[in-house]
């Protein structure tokens, strides 16, 4: 079974406040060892700052929801919403 983006996103931010920066938000992946594809989806996009929770689910959910050719036979990439 595989975490959705906002499991992936709770369970890998634990302790992070918002607003928070793309620096404090893969500090937190990071610290809490988040898989590296989580961390380096983030660390790839130009999002400078996270308001609210929800914006980093949507970023998770919209990256994984594209098909992604180079990441579908390992890691955390190859995760797709149920539909």
């Amino acid at each position: 079974m595989h975490e959705s983006p906002i499991d992936v996103a709770r369970r890998y931010t634990q302790g992070l406040d918002y607003p928070a920066t793309k620096e404090q938000v893969i500090d937190a992946l990071e610290r809490n060892r988040a898989p590296h594809d989580v961390v380096e989806i983030i660390r790839a996009k130009q999002h400078p700052r996270f308001a609210i929770a929800s914006d980093l689910h949507m970023l998770l959910y919209q990256e994984v929801s594209l098909p992604r050719e180079a990441t579908s036979e390992r890691g955390w990439g190859h995760w797709r919403p149920a539909r």
